[in-house]
């Protein structure tokens, strides 16, 4: 540190020169009354109010441009004294010291001093003229042998300094003295401008001359009035208690003030708000040490140049479209706010009814448009405006201007809409399976319906919801235009192409919003009966015991999981409650021995479906009630009393008698008792996947497919399925769910060409859950050429955030195998993830919000043969330098089968990496071939296994290439034989043909788009 004040000899400049700089913006007239000023007696002394406030220091400040820091040897003109690490200070005699201390200084004139060092052996106080700048947004003047200090931003006069001995001496301002340097700002403007705040706010803000802020604003009464504090607060009204509550009322007192400033109607509420959070950011707070929220955040105090009266009339730049040369070059507008990450002014155009953002706006800071003229703010286009409209538009567009807007690509237009509930299937997927073409603005549609104002339920009113779209109209569109979001999430997904009763059950399921924790659910009446009917039936069964717990044995926890059923027409079937265990805390050995027990894989459940709509079959669901507590317990377990339920007596546990979900041996036992029913009952268990059983029975078939408790019922009579389901109703307490509608959160729709799957909720619940609803969608899923790797060096704070959204990923891969690529490489850096990686991840989520409701077709018109599609990227990942495999199965022209798997070798060829991929999907062809078999699916001709590497094609066929498959392993030789005897055929595409390439690599969006559209996926519910 440095404290060597500049003690230059130069000759004081004289006011006579020609070329002498000019202070600031003064004058030459108010250069010599600054002059004359220094030189009174009234800058000698200190006033007596400056005496009864405490802020006079004993000695004078000496603005030193050679220190590093302010110092200052007077301990009691320091305030908020605190230690720091002890450093050395070298003083001007050049002489060391150490100091450990250091304060803030308040100056008048609005100049605060941070981190002023104390150093108690020197004589004077040091003012950094470096830091007084740097700290306080302002610049400094030297001419004439006078300093003259402004803020930056309001050019206002906060500080002088006089030329003595060669050195310049700190006079502080009173706003009196300012007056008769320059004229200062009008306080009443910059109270306008901030948005109203109170009067002790505005003096924090620097420069701003406080000579009117005695006056009593009308705006303040109006927005801001409250009743008084009584000790206690009434029910029903949170806005008394809490730090929040307290939070949202400061931010509504600046909103009304702006909206009653400005006279607009009350539809224009959303940028009252957004404006009134900007300006609190950027407005000085005690709780802060007089600083701004922007300046804790970013470490720099915020640039006020930019702020203007909200509401205030204005003009921008108009660049005339024609040749006309004496047309207008300005419009006039209303200025409404600021545009987030530009440089600009958002305006409402009082002319065209939209909102611009411009940079070139000239303002008339005192005039109101609205305020004479409330009409000029009509309601544009077709003046259709209600409450309604904004309740449920949170998600829609806001009519911005900009240059390059994106249009979504591939939209299909629906022609001929029948009553089934998928409407313009077979229009939608032909277009898809054409070139892309891109799509066409949706025009604006009379509204059609009566003019009554409709209003949101009541209880609604503290959420924000988002419903499923059930048509478009001029409601629609106007919701689009008038929204804050440039990319609202309606844009995206709709459901026009379905039946109204298709549209009722999605809207239905997307409303619906399970509780994640008891907390949550004890709020409402329907999972509080829920829970107590859970309760009544563990009791009712005998599952449990109360006991005291025995001395070394230790009782397991448990947790409530919430689940909404629905039947077929989307109405709610029940809430159901469910009392988990928490199986994590067993002991093997101890409290369980065996635990396997088969669930249906997701590949299963794929070609199950896929069978059922080739052949026509009819799909039920069932779902089995408390299906767990059917299984035997013979295991000594004991568990703590359930959340939410106590009993009379303390300390006693629950001694489980019989088993319950979440134990680990639970599932065995159910799956067994399960097993045998359906053996009972005639099924046959297949050997490939042992959640499959089939019945035959003359020329009724039925199978089942099991996924834990849920049941997925196929069958080609419908005698047949009511007959098994009155058997199973009769075996266990069981709920029909009607027709197969939505299962493992995947929604199911069937019409003439077949089921189409797709997890359409889920992807909005990711959306939601990132914030990205009103995103820009991305056009990829990961980034062409990227170079993600483990050795990030910017770390991720919540790596918990990252995994779980890579989980959440990982499952939406169920009807969305163009993700499985991404999603592989994003998943091996769940242990240690980097900002880069979350960064990446978030980029997936942005290519959801183009197509939230795509998923997969399952044709009804298709063959049963099964074709595979297999690719390798050589030596791909960066650090192992092991190949990726990737395979494509299609059932027909529906897909049934995809992954991407890391190599456990490395590769020494790309033939090698192809030929190991082949083996991959030679392994997989063979168990589905397995599997159709239990189905009385029978492939009489070869597999076809497609691949775009000759050299493996030759390996493959014959044992050619000695030196290159010598150090192969025997079990990837396997092919071969499966080649020899016919039951594979393996065929040459282009690379360009691969569809196995999008699970590969990451490719560009051209070619992206080609193999998607040839993958068996569409969007039913993109905007028609």
């Amino acid at each position: 540190m440095s404290a060597n004040a500049v003690h230059a000899n130069s000759a004081e400049p004289s006011t006579n020169d020609v070329a002498a700089p000019k202070l600031g913006n003064l004058s030459d007239a108010q250069v010599q009354q600054l002059v004359a000023l220094l030189q009174s007696s009234k800058f000698n002394g200190s006033s007596d109010s400056e005496k009864l406030q405490g802020n006079i220091t004993p000695t004078n400040w000496l603005l030193d441009s050679g220190a590093s820091h302010h110092m200052t040897g007077n301990f009691s003109c320091l305030k908020n004294v605190h230690k720091i690490v002890p450093s050395s200070v070298v003083l001007p005699n050049g002489y060391q010291t150490m100091v450990e201390l250091e304060g803030t200084v308040y100056l008048n004139g609005g100049l605060i001093l941070n981190r002023v060092l104390y150093v108690p052996c020197l004589s004077c106080n040091l003012l950094s003229v470096s830091k007084l700048l740097k700290e306080n947004n302002c610049f400094a003047t030297f001419a004439h042998g006078v300093c003259v200090i402004h803020d930056l931003t309001s050019r206002m006069l906060i500080g002088l300094g006089k030329m003595e001995d060669g050195i310049y001496y700190y006079h502080e301002v009173t706003s009196g003295q300012a007056h008769h340097i320059r004229k200062q700002k009008d306080s009443m403007l910059w109270h306008r401008r901030m948005g109203h705040p109170s009067k002790n706010v505005t003096n924090m803000l620097a420069g701003v001359d406080n000579d009117s802020c005695n006056d009593v604003c009308e705006i303040c009464l109006k927005a801001k009035q409250t009743r008084d504090m009584f000790p206690t607060s009434c029910v029903y009204t949170p806005q008394q208690n809490g730090r929040v509550e307290r939070k949202h009322r400061h931010i509504l007192n600046v909103a009304r003030a702006l909206r009653f400033q400005a006279h607009l109607p009350l539809e224009f509420w959303g940028e009252c708000v957004l404006t009134a959070a900007y300006l609190i950011n950027r407005t000085p707070t005690q709780v802060l040490q007089h600083k701004t929220p922007y300046e804790m955040l970013f470490g720099k105090p915020p640039l006020y140049s930019q702020v203007r009266v909200f509401g205030c009339l204005c003009y921008i730049s108009h660049k005339s479209q024609t040749s006309d040369k004496f047309e207008t070059r300005s419009r006039k507008c209303i200025f409404l706010g600021y545009p987030f990450g530009k440089k600009g002014w958002r305006v409402y155009d009082l002319e065209t009814s939209e909102f611009v953002v411009s940079r070139d706006v000239i303002f008339s800071e005192n005039e109101f448009p609205l305020d004479k003229k409330s009409d000029l703010l009509a309601v544009p286009r077709n003046g259709f405006m209600s409450q309604e409209m904004i309740m449920h538009g949170v998600d829609d567009e806001a009519p911005y201007v900009w240059e390059n807007s994106e249009e979504r690509g591939s939209h299909c237009e629906n022609n001929h809409p029948s009553e089934v509930e998928v409407e313009g299937l077979e229009q939608h997927v032909d277009g898809e399976a054409q070139a892309q073409t891109p799509g066409h603005e949706v025009q604006a549609q009379p509204a059609g319906r009566e003019q009554r104002v409709r209003r949101p339920s009541t209880r609604l009113n503290d959420y924000i919801c988002y419903t499923a779209r059930v048509g478009s109209s001029a409601v629609d569109d106007e919701l689009n235009r008038m929204s804050n979001t440039p990319y609202p999430i309606a844009k995206y997904v709709n459901c026009d192409r379905f039946s109204e009763s298709h549209k009722g059950f999605l809207a239905v399921v997307t409303k619906e919003k399970e509780p994640e924790h008891y907390g949550e659910a004890v709020k409402s009446k329907s999972w509080r009966d829920a829970m107590q009917n859970e309760i009544d039936a563990l009791e009712r069964n005998e599952t449990w015991t109360l006991e005291d717990l025995p001395v070394g044995k230790t009782a397991i926890g448990c947790k409530w999981v919430y689940r909404i059923k629905y039947h077929a027409d989307g109405k709610v079937e029940r809430y159901k409650a469910r009392l988990v265990a928490l199986g994590n805390r067993q002991v093997e050995g101890i409290d369980y021995n065996e635990t396997f027990a088969p669930v249906a894989k997701m590949v299963s459940v794929r070609t199950f479906l896929a069978v059922a709509a080739i052949k026509g079959w009819s799909l039920h669901q069932m779902d089995v009630h408390n299906a767990f507590l059917h299984g035997d317990l013979h295991e000594e377990v004991y568990m703590k009393l359930p959340p939410g339920f106590t009993h009379s007596q303390t300390g006693k546990v629950c001694r489980l008698r019989k088993s319950i979900y979440g134990l680990r041996q639970a599932p065995r036992m159910w799956f067994s008792k399960l097993t045998s029913a359906l053996e009972s009952y005639g099924f046959v268990q297949s050997k490939a996947d042992y959640s499959l059983f089939t019945w035959h029975k003359g020329n009724a078939f039925l199978a089942i497919l099991v996924y834990v408790d849920d049941l997925v019922i196929a069958g080609n009579s419908e005698c047949a399925i009511c007959e098994f389901k009155q058997y199973m109703s009769s075996m266990f307490h069981m709920k029909d769910l009607g027709q197969l509608k939505y299962f493992l959160g995947i929604e199911i729709a069937r019409g003439p060409l077949g089921l189409f799957l797709c997890q359409r909720k889920y992807v909005l619940d990711i959306l939601a859950e990132c914030g990205l609803l009103g995103a820009k969608p991305a056009p990829t899923p990961m980034e062409q050429n990227h170079c993600l790797a483990k050795s990030m060096s910017d770390k991720f704070q919540d790596p918990e955030k990252y995994r779980r959204l890579i989980g959440r990923l990982i499952y939406l891969t169920i009807t969305r195998p163009e993700l499985c690529y991404s999603v592989h490489i994003l998943a091996q850096f769940m242990q240690d993830p980097s900002q880069t990686h979350y960064e990446a991840a978030l980029r997936v989520v942005r290519f959801l919000k183009g197509n939230p409701g795509q998923g997969l077709l399952l044709r009804a018109d298709g063959d049963l043969q099964l074709n595979a599609f297999c690719d390798s990227d050589w030596a791909s990942c960066p650090l192992t330098r092991r190949s990726l495999s990737g395979y494509f199965v299609m059932l027909g022209t529906s897909p049934i089968s995809w992954k991407t798997k890391k190599q456990q070798t490395v590769s020494r060829s790309s033939a090698e990496a192809e030929y190991r991929s082949m083996a991959n999907a030679t392994a997989e062809l063979l168990w589905l071939n397995s599997f159709l078999q239990s189905l009385n699916v029978i492939h009489s001709q070869p597999m076809r296994l497609w691949c775009d590497s000759q050299a493996a094609l030759h390996i493959a066929t014959n044992p050619v290439f000695h030196e290159r498959t010598k150090h192969i392993e025997l079990d990837c030789h396997f092919v071969r034989d499966q080649i020899r005897t016919r039951c594979i055929a393996a065929v040459y595409t282009r690379s360009s043909e691969q569809l196995a390439d999008i699970f590969t690599k990451a490719l560009g969006k051209q070619q992206f788009n080609y193999l998607l559209g040839k993958l068996g996926i569409c969007d039913l519910h993109a905007p028609t």
